[in-house]
Formats: C-alpha cells, sequence, structure tokens
C-alpha cells in the first residue's frame, strides 16, 4: 500500500515538476532584456568576455544565458533595438517575429533598396519577402507565408524605417552632409596624415587571358566562383596604409589548413560570406573596427554612396554607441571637380601589380606541365595582394591620386602612376600563355564585371548570402603543401637574416630593434618548446 502511495506521489510531483520546467523553458526574453544587454555591451571601452556578459546578466535579470544566445543578441540582427526612436513602451509592443531569420533579411534589404531608389511600395516588400523566403534553408518545409498586409503593417511597426532614417544635419558627430558643406571645405579641418579614404574592389583572382568567369547557381543565388572583394585604405599623406580586408566564400580555405596559416599574421582580415562582399553587417564591424585603430585621434573617412556603406553609418548613428574618433563624408557619385582617389589610379596600379604576378605564376606552371588555375592558392593569391598593396604602390603614388581626386587643390598635370613597363612585360606574357583570340590588356587588367555598383539584383543577393551554405574551400585549388616551422627553425632563419643584413653597407638600421625584439620571441618560444 505505501510502495503504491509512494509510486502516485513521485509521478505527480514529476509531472508538476516538468510542467514547471517546460514554463521556464517558453520564458524566452523580453525585448527590454535584450535591449539592455546590448546597451550595457556597447557601452563597455574595454569588451568583455562572453562569461562576464552571462555573469552580469544573470546578476541584474536572475537568468542564465547560453553562450549561443549572447552571440545572437549581440549580432546585426538585433540591431534594430539600438535605435533612439524605439523607447520601452514600443518594445513590449512589438512581439518577437515568427519569423525572425526572414525580418532581418528583409529588413536589410529595405534599407539598402530606399538607399539605392528611394521608396519601397508594399508590393516590392512583399515580393522581396517571397524571394528571400526562398533562399533560407529553415523555411523550406514550411508553406510559403501569404504576406498579407496585416502582416507588412507588423513588420513595418517592429521596423520602422521612415523614423531610423533621417538625412543627417551637416554638423553631425559622426556623418558630414556633403551636400550642403563641400568636401574641400571640410578636408580643410584636418591634415593630410588625418584624412582617410576606404574603397572596396572585387578581384577575380584566376582571371585568365581568355576572360573565362566562371558563374554557379546556388539557391537560385548567381555567384563567381573565384572572387575576392578586397578593402583598401590609407591617409592623404600616405603615412598609413590599414591592413586589408578579404572577403571570400570560405570561412578557413584549404590553404589556411595545412600548415595552419593565421591571415593576421600576415597583416589581412579574413572574412567570409555567400557572396564574397562587403555585406551592411561587414561594413558596420569595418566601421568600428577603424574606430577602434583611431583611438586617441579625431579624423576623417571619405566614402563612397553605395547603400552597404550608407546602411551601416545609419545603423551606427542611431545606435547608443556610436563612431568615437572617425567622421564619415560620403564623396558625391556625381561630381565634375571630384573624384574617388582610387579611381585616380591607385585601383589600377593594385590590380595591375596583381595580375602581372599572376600572369608570370601563370607561365611559370604551364611550363613546367601543370594546371596554374589547380596550382594556385590562397595563400599565394594573398601573398601576391599583400604586396602589391603594401610594397608596389608608392607613397609618391598615393599623395598622386590624392592630388587628383580634387579633395584638395590640384597642381601640375596628372602624372601616370603605372609604369609602362609592367603593361609591356603583361603584353608579352599573355601570347605565351594561350593563343588568340584573348581579351585586351585592358581587359584583363580592369575587367568591367569587377565593377562595384548598386543594382536591384546585387541588393537580394547580398541579403541573401547570408543564408547560402558555407563553401568548404574558395575553389578547386590543391592543398597548400607547407611544412610547420619550428622555433628553432625559425630562429636560426632570423640569425642568418640578421647576419646578413648587417654586412650591407647602405641597410637602413632602424629595423633592427624591431628583429631584436621579435628574436627575444623566438628565443622564448623554443625555450618553452624544449622544456616539454
Amino acid at each position: 500500500m505505501f510502495g503504491l502511495y509512494y509510486n502516485i506521489t513521485t509521478e505527480f510531483v514529476l509531472k508538476i515538476m516538468s510542467r514547471e520546467l517546460k514554463a521556464i523553458r517558453r520564458q524566452g526574453l523580453t525585448q527590454d532584456e535584450k535591449k539592455a544587454f546590448r546597451d550595457y555591451y556597447f557601452s563597455l571601452t574595454e569588451k568583455p568576455t562572453q562569461k562576464d556578459l552571462i555573469d552580469w546578466f544573470k546578476e541584474h535579470f536572475g537568468r542564465t544565458l547560453a553562450q549561443s544566445t549572447v552571440s545572437t543578441i549581440l549580432s546585426p540582427k538585433h540591431a534594430y533595438l539600438d535605435s533612439q526612436d524605439f523607447i520601452r513602451g514600443d518594445l513590449k509592443r512589438n512581439r518577437t517575429p515568427k519569423y525572425p531569420a526572414l525580418e532581418s533579411a528583409l529588413f536589410e534589404w529595405q534599407q539598402q533598396e530606399e538607399k539605392r531608389s528611394g521608396t519601397v511600395s508594399c508590393d516590392q516588400l512583399r515580393l522581396a519577402a517571397l524571394d528571400i523566403w526562398k533562399t533560407i534553408p529553415e523555411y523550406q518545409n514550411i508553406p510559403t507565408p501569404s504576406f498579407s498586409n496585416g502582416w507588412l503593417e507588423k513588420f513595418k511597426r517592429r521596423h520602422p524605417l521612415s523614423e531610423f532614417y533621417k538625412e543627417p544635419d551637416p554638423l553631425m558627430a559622426d556623418v558630414i552632409n556633403t551636400n550642403k558643406i563641400s568636401v574641400q571645405e571640410v578636408a580643410k579641418h584636418y591634415s593630410p596624415s588625418d584624412i582617410f579614404v576606404m574603397d572596396e574592389g572585387s578581384l577575380f583572382w584566376k582571371l585568365t587571358p581568355q576572360k573565362f568567369i566562371s558563374i554557379e547557381n546556388v539557391l537560385g543565388i548567381q555567384r563567381y566562383r573565384a572572387r575576392f572583394t578586397i578593402t583598401l585604405c590609407c591617409n592623404a599623406d600616405a603615412s598609413e596604409r590599414l591592413p586589408l580586408w578579404v572577403v571570400g566564400y570560405s570561412k578557413r580555405p584549404k590553404a589556411f589548413r595545412n600548415p595552419n596559416v593565421y591571415p593576421e599574421a600576415m597583416n589581412v582580415q579574413w572574412r567570409s560570406n555567400g557572396t564574397a562582399w562587403v555585406t551592411n553587417s561587414l561594413m558596420e564591424e569595418w566601421l568600428r573596427w577603424f574606430d577602434e585603430k583611431m583611438k586617441g585621434r579625431k579624423v576623417l573617412l571619405f566614402l563612397d554612396n553605395l547603400s552597404p556603406h550608407e546602411c551601416a553609418l545609419e545603423a551606427i548613428r542611431n545606435a547608443n554607441h556610436s563612431l568615437k574618433h572617425v567622421k564619415v563624408a560620403f564623396l558625391p557619385s556625381e561630381s565634375s571637380n571630384i573624384t574617388h582617389p582610387f579611381d585616380c589610379g591607385i585601383m589600377e596600379a593594385f590590380k595591375t601589380h596583381y595580375r602581372l604576378r599572376w600572369a608570370r605564376y601563370m607561365y611559370s606552371e604551364m611550363e613546367a606541365k601543370k594546371d596554374p588555375l589547380r596550382t594556385i592558392t590562397v595563400y599565394k593569391a594573398l601573398q601576391w595582394i599583400i604586396e602589391a598593396w603594401h610594397v608596389d604602390i608608392s607613397k609618391e603614388d598615393l599623395i598622386t591620386c590624392f592630388q587628383r581626386s580634387g579633395i584638395f587643390v590640384a597642381n601640375g598635370k596628372p602624372k601616370r602612376i603605372i609604369p609602362y613597363s609592367l603593361i609591356a612585360e603583361i603584353e608579352n606574357i599573355l601570347p605565351r600563355i594561350c593563343p588568340p583570340p584573348m581579351c585586351s590588356i585592358e581587359e584583363f587588367v580592369m575587367p568591367a564585371e569587377e565593377e562595384v555598383v548598386d543594382s536591384k539584383e546585387d541588393v537580394v543577393n547580398q541579403v541573401a548570402s547570408q543564408f547560402l551554405p558555407e563553401r568548404d574551400q574558395e575553389t578547386d585549388e590543391e592543398e597548400e603543401s607547407g611544412i610547420y616551422v619550428s622555433p628553432n627553425e625559425a630562429l636560426s632563419a632570423l640569425n642568418t637574416f640578421m647576419q646578413y643584413y648587417t654586412q650591407q653597407s647602405n641597410e637602413d638600421g632602424n629595423i633592427i630593434p624591431t628583429l631584436l625584439r621579435f628574436r627575444r620571441q623566438l628565443q622564448g618560444l623554443a625555450n618553452h618548446s624544449q622544456t616539454y
């Protein structure tokens, strides 16, 4: 009898506990809690660890967050909570959307499309929702919603674009309206060392003289098979060239795995997404990275008015964590007096130097009876990209292009910054690589398909790219056949190089302190490895 009573009582208690646990699991985070969490994180100068953030949330709200939840709340998906137009009453009324991935992508599309072509109608919004829905894997087995007028109204309330985008005042802290203040007038208030310009460009890093550009179709989205997007940034007196950001398709390409290669050690920031493109969220990340680089200074950054640039700045400007060290000004897109400095020869010079190295490589591999399209790797391409930017383009070339741009008063006749000898060598190599017909030198160096444009199709592809499956590799390149270099081997090579360097009478000795510091690090690593 007692056993029967015990079993019934135990079963009853377990049922009650199960209900309570389910109720706890069903209790999601409120918009207020998410907003408070984001406000706390972005208000800090020194960024905390995820454990610190979890502890803070538990202390203030009595609940424990998973690490994945922390990452999700801090992602651009919840950037709308940073808008100053959101007040607590709004947050309570706006329930979490039924299809959050769709709404996040659709809002990003709406931002870019409004910047590109003006206002967006309900019909356009509905059609875009249908297009984006088809690209989201998690919704593929769910019937497509009708996206009724009621749903659209709720979407608009959750994402108040008309209030989110306000024409910036000319004297705003972080964005300067160059429609009301001239570029030259803005530049007068900064020294050339504090005036920066950033530009991004596509690079088909396997382009052949036949100009065969391979395209693939993934979930209805067309993308080039072998493309990088590269961001370049420097200041007007050419005293600073920032590390390149290179955007590819694979989070960790084959060439980074064997042996282990870390792009940051090559002075490169590697990023990836479904279209190898600078999206809104990636541009926002770049701007915050640049702002951190400029800590302790007040600098001016010129950008062209591509929609990802404008959308990223709008999101930052309307947030409670705006740029602290940087003012941004858009270069006018249609002006006879102002040209982007990178369009004055910098980008062409950069691509010319890269394509010359690629042409040399194709020729040498074909002479060795190898297929250069298979043997070229991301690692090799990155080395050429870095050398083209940091070594091949001279300081004088950069200054010349700034002078030609119209940002400052130009003096003298335009000067060509690409040596004719480079073009002549490319002209000499290409016929040896492939017989006619082949593209012109101009098409090989600067193909029109690499031009960055804002089109309706590009906007949809950029937004939908976040849902494309991640590539395991960039293209069908072979594994990098490098070997691991031990600290002792690196130390021996460095000592040999320093011995050689000090024997050269015309070398600059300023590099020696840097080499000595690096040698000390290697000695520490070598000693540490010997103790194990």
